[in-house]
């Protein structure tokens, strides 16, 4: 992808690629930041669900600024016909 970036002539085209070019770039780094911090948390012998409630809220399982996460919403009850 980043390859072909530079073979693109049209502004708007080549802009639109670079652009996702850099964000997948984003979620690589991300990806691999969050490989070794699971990596660093088993090394000092921690699980995921240690790793979770010692880092606070959401730990590894963070919702990336979204607000409070709620839990589902229960299923409603089922009706039986009479």
């Amino acid at each position: 992808m980043k390859g072909n970036v530079g073979s693109i002539s049209n502004a708007d085209e080549k802009a639109r690629w670079q652009a996702n070019v850099d964000m997948w770039q984003t979620v690589v780094d991300h990806h691999d930041q969050m490989l070794k911090h699971m990596e660093d948390a088993q090394a000092k012998g921690m699980g995921c669900g240690m790793m979770m409630s010692d880092m606070g809220m959401g730990g590894m399982m963070h919702h990336h600024g979204m607000g409070p996460m709620k839990p589902a919403p229960a299923a409603p009850a089922e009706t039986k016909p009479q």
